[in-house]
């Protein structure tokens, strides 16, 4: 019987992960590292429902979009899994996106909220999307998680199926517009159980960092949802040159490294003046394109 048919008939993915670590006993495990922040699982699970309140008061409902323009970051992950857990539908876009693009998938999906930072709200203003009912900004004084901090009361996950809509993730539209791609919730767990455990051997022990970001689905399976199918912890960084690459792994000691050919070009160009220590790495991943 594979995971398909292993699935019961109500199933909701943000609580099968959230839950699920803290039923295992990993609560006090820690889940992310960002900059100076340590996020344990069960802080992300606190985190995460304080979210969902904070949307559903908001009027997310079940399958309204939910736009995501952040970098990678706590905020991106408690926001993604509370969309999730009301039945919402999150769709993460790439901050490498142009304006006229990021207006495109804001009206294409026709996002209800949009959770963006003061920055990136000024470049889009005025947002042209007859959609879009409310903008969530990660700082300033209102920010996401001032407000989601006054919804303390845990909400019930919503009780979708396995073959509902979890999230939709935009293509970088090499050919055309961006396009939307569906990802259902029983597809996050096919991913970490088919090549997240038993390709890659991931364990709780392991601390993973992502090059790829998690607009991308390379860099959500990294970041997210495979490192937490075992318990296992997830650096967070918008580093996006070698030296800060190189830093991040001094600094957090990665076990694996996911990455793409460019980034192992570049780390392997700067050694002479900044050479890596890789004896924390058990294995780098490559992906996106031709490793030569």
């Amino acid at each position: 019987m594979n995971q398909y048919e292993q699935l019961p008939d109500i199933f909701n993915v943000a609580a099968y992960f959230i839950k699920g670590n803290l039923h295992k006993g990993y609560g006090e495990r820690i889940a992310l590292y960002h900059q100076e922040e340590i996020y344990t699982y069960r802080k992300v699970s606190n985190e995460v429902c304080a979210a969902a309140g904070l949307l559903a008061e908001l009027g997310l409902e079940r399958e309204n979009r939910f736009a995501i323009l952040l970098p990678d970051s706590p905020d991106f992950v408690f926001a993604f899994w509370g969309a999730i857990w009301l039945g919402a539908v999150p769709v993460p876009i790439n901050t490498a996106c142009s304006l006229d693009d990021i207006e495109y998938i804001l009206q294409d999906c026709r996002a209800k909220i949009l959770l963006t930072t003061q920055e990136w709200q000024e470049k889009l203003s005025p947002i042209q999307s007859p959609f879009l009912r409310n903008i969530l900004l990660t700082d300033g004084d209102n920010s996401f998680k001032t407000l989601a901090s006054s919804f303390p009361q845990e909400l019930p996950p919503a009780q979708t199926s396995p073959d509902e809509p979890a999230f939709w993730l935009y293509t970088s539209g090499s050919t055309g517009r961006p396009k939307g791609a569906i990802h259902l919730h029983r597809s996050m767990v096919v991913c970490a159980e088919q090549y997240g455990k038993a390709t890659l051997g991931l364990h709780q022990d392991d601390i993973t960092y992502s090059i790829a970001k998690m607009p991308f689905a390379y860099g959500l399976g990294n970041s997210l949802y495979m490192p937490m199918a075992v318990g296992a912890a997830s650096i967070l960084s918008d580093a996006n040159n070698a030296f800060d690459i190189i830093a991040d792994i001094h600094r957090y000691r990665p076990t694996i490294l996911f990455a793409i050919p460019a980034t192992y070009a570049s780390i392997l160009a700067v050694q002479d003046i900044a050479p890596l220590d890789a004896s924390t790495l058990r294995l780098c991943v490559s992906a996106a394109e031709q490793l030569p």
